[in-house]
């Protein structure tokens, strides 16, 4: 399976980089994983929509129209971690064998990204910064690849 996760915007705290360094490291044993920064734009008020769509057109260079599109969105579906890893491998057969997920920029994700997104999930209902997302994010298919694999980690 390959996984894409296209994130707008740069990681730019040492501690969020090194879980997503580890993280990715331990996937690379069940997934091909590629981990893609997007630029994000800076936003005038009452232009959030034109800089949502900006920063979607740059992240849709990394997507193939085969690709199953996860958006990361506070209104998406709540999966548990047992969930997970049924959804994952559904995805993959309909992405034919690749899903990308995307995490939109401060302003979340234009309605041009949400048109092309193939599903929506939440990660949690709470709020968490970006780059905090992309570790959750990692760890969570980590757990997902364990559990699949009946792997010890799932406690």
């Amino acid at each position: 399976m390959k996984i894409k996760i296209i994130a707008i915007g740069k990681l730019k705290d040492d501690y969020l980089a090194a879980a997503v360094e580890d993280y990715a490291k331990r996937l690379s044993r069940y997934a091909k994983l590629e981990l893609i920064e997007s630029p994000d734009f800076p936003s005038r008020k009452g232009e959030e929509e034109k800089t949502m769509d900006k920063e979607y057109e740059k992240a849709a260079r990394f997507i193939s129209s085969s690709d199953y599109l996860v958006l990361l969105d506070p209104n998406g579906k709540e999966l548990t971690s047992h969930e997970l890893p049924p959804f994952l491998e559904d995805a993959s057969i309909r992405g034919k064998g690749s899903v990308s997920f995307l995490i939109g920029g401060s302003l979340g994700l234009s309605k041009k990204a949400q048109a092309r997104g193939n599903a929506k999930l939440s990660l949690s209902r709470l709020t968490f910064t970006h780059g905090f997302a992309r570790v959750l994010l990692l760890e969570q298919i980590y757990r997902a690849f364990k559990i699949m694999r009946g792997e010890p980690y799932d406690k």
